[in-house]
């Protein structure tokens, strides 16, 4: 008998799609690497399974992105004695990343995600986006906020508790309660 509610059908395919699609994405990063880097550097898996890594995700299009290098160089300034720190440019090719950068000093790795793989593999769905890594895991997936150090401090610390306790907060994500309000607001 044919169901009577084929909508019901669609329904469970949207919601099965909406599940894959904000589901915390398993935090290992192998398969979306490695990265070519501006400067002929390349980011492995093994670059991120060391100690913190934070990476910004962002495009020279982006309007949001204009001031990517002021923010990285913050970012540099601040954590570069505990982490590495890089961006990772989406979709576009060294040509247009060298025009975007000239005149300005960037001291940080720029590294070019192509193909869209990298950001995909880690559900980057705003620009700019940042991502914290320990020890090859991802533990923090958000907008890269106006001032991201209080929430890159609640990331780690809340990482470290979750190792102490053996917690198991699902991968790429950081408790509701950990993350200010702050950064869902505008950069």
């Amino acid at each position: 008998m044919p169901d009577r509610y084929p909508a019901r059908g669609l329904l469970g395919v949207f919601v099965l799609l909406v599940a894959m699609l904000t589901d915390p994405i398993p935090a290992m990063v192998g398969d979306s690497l490695p990265l070519e880097g501006l400067d002929g550097q390349r980011l492995e898996a093994s670059s991120l399974e060391q100690g913190v890594t934070l990476l910004v995700v962002w495009a020279s299009w982006s309007p949001r992105c204009r001031d990517v290098v002021s923010r990285l160089h913050r970012l540099a300034e601040t954590w570069s004695d505990q982490a590495a720190v890089g961006s990772v440019v989406f979709q576009e090719s060294p040509e247009q990343i060298e025009d975007f950068l000239a005149g300005k000093r960037l001291t940080t790795p720029v590294y070019f995600d192509r193909s869209g793989k990298f950001s995909k593999h880690h559900a980057v769905t705003t620009l700019p986006m940042l991502l914290v890594f320990r020890d090859g895991e991802r533990i923090f997936r958000g907008r890269l906020s106006a001032n991201p150090d209080p929430t890159i401090e609640r990331a780690l610390a809340s990482s470290s508790e979750d190792a102490r306790t053996g917690s198991t907060v699902p991968s790429g994500t950081v408790p509701s309660s950990t993350v200010p309000s702050s950064t869902s607001a505008g950069a």
